[in-house]
């Protein structure tokens, strides 16, 4: 049997994120055991200035990227903190068998090779269940690029919250 793969969809600012931390929140009261991160953005002027990354399951914090320290590293839009990258790095990497991974906000950055690319490839080599949230706009791309051949997608901007949630959070997570 195939490893669960559940994608998690949605436009820009649609609440991807907010259904991820509920996932995480739910498998933690429940002692399902998870690890991954989320990544929460700052809005400035109708955009996103910044993002925080936090690691799973501690949900210590870190800031991810900002559009102004000089000294990270420069992707697209925004300069992404190179230890914030190796925490998460590490965390997907220290994931345990039959743990569910988390990964938030995979998209361009991914699709390019940069961010979570190599964190991506780790996950899917370990065989683990994993939780995806990908903006609409690339899904098919991911899951071409990712060769995603069983998995179920949910769109958190139309479907019912609640009754998605309530779905998700029944799957066959833990075998």
């Amino acid at each position: 049997m195939s490893p669960l793969r559940v994608l998690i969809t949605a436009g820009r600012g649609e609440g991807k994120t907010t259904f991820i931390k509920e996932i995480s929140r739910h498998l933690e009261t429940r002692l399902v055991p998870h690890t991954g991160f989320y990544a929460e953005g700052a809005w400035e002027d109708g955009s996103r200035k910044s993002f925080c990354l936090t690691l799973l399951p501690g949900k210590d914090i870190v800031p991810l990227c900002d559009r102004t320290t000089e000294e990270w590293l420069k992707f697209g839009r925004f300069r992404y903190n190179p230890a914030a990258l190796a925490r998460g790095n590490e965390t997907i990497a220290g994931a345990r068998p039959g743990e569910i991974i988390i990964m938030d906000e995979i998209g361009r950055q991914e699709l390019e090779g940069r961010v979570w690319a190599d964190a991506l490839g780790v996950a899917l080599s370990k065989g683990n269940p994993l939780i995806l949230s990908v903006q609409l706009r690339y899904l098919e791309d991911i899951i071409s690029r990712l060769k995603l051949r069983e998995y179920t997608v949910y769109n958190v901007g139309i479907d019912p919250w609640h009754a998605l949630f309530k779905e998700v959070t029944s799957l066959p997570f833990t075998g």
